[in-house]
């Protein structure tokens, strides 16, 4: 999350779409220090419905006086993108360096939520049972991206959302030209093209979790091979 009151900017961070790289950019037109809990409506990676309420009540300014945009990514190539990320983790309840990648889509709600017992830790060959997190909750990453701009009732509450190809660092910079800003990859995870790591049941899969993200922004598998 980005707030600057100077430029009248609002920038909504959605987890492994190149938020870091955006972030790192504005950093120094930041006005507003987010805090570190998913809880808060002023977190680093909080959406635009709270913390429209948010700026309503703490700034001298209306939600309408910024220019708010954020970035989406292919879904099949953000969640091989979260998986490696995961393989870093420190906490080993999320760390995913002994998961496979079957194993991270048939249980990724599990993976990001915190529980008692590591995933790793399979009794019996099974997985404990969790009481299950709601897709869409605040803060949880394996949400639909949509869900980042939206208000209550499904309606898009920002100016523009980019998606993350070859061309997104051009058009960002473009669009807030005002800004002496440059883009550079940062935080980047290393791997192989996302689709080597499918098969159909796992497309499938990712497929029904993000239908509305691949509905509205028109994602489609093989596509964006190299964000």
């Amino acid at each position: 999350m980005i707030i600057s009151n100077i430029y009248n900017i609002v920038y909504i961070s959605v987890p492994k779409t190149g938020s870091t790289s955006v972030r790192c950019a504005l950093e120094r037109y930041n006005d507003v220090q987010p805090v570190l809990s998913n809880k808060s409506p002023i977190s680093v990676h909080t959406r635009a419905c709270p913390l429209r309420e948010w700026v309503g009540k703490n700034l001298d300014k209306h939600w309408d006086d910024y220019y708010k945009f954020g970035c989406v990514r292919n879904p099949w190539a953000r969640t091989v993108s979260w998986y490696e990320y995961c393989k870093t983790d420190k906490n080993i309840d999320r760390n995913t360096s002994r998961v496979t990648f079957n194993d991270f889509i048939l249980h990724m709600e599990n993976v990001w939520a915190m529980f008692t017992h590591p995933i790793h830790n399979k009794p019996n060959g099974k997985y404990p049972r969790q009481k299950k997190r709601k897709l869409c909750n605040e803060g949880s990453w394996s949400g639909n991206q949509i869900d980042y701009f939206t208000d209550g009732n499904g309606n898009i509450i920002v100016n523009d959302i980019f998606v993350c190809n070859s061309i997104m660092s051009k058009n960002i910079e473009k669009r807030i030209k005002p800004l002496d800003i440059k883009l550079e990859h940062r935080n980047k995870t290393n791997h192989s093209i996302y689709t080597q790591y499918y098969n159909d049941k796992l497309i499938d899969i990712v497929g029904d979790k993000y239908s509305r993200d691949i509905d509205t922004f028109n994602f489609k598998y093989g596509e964006d091979l190299t964000t």
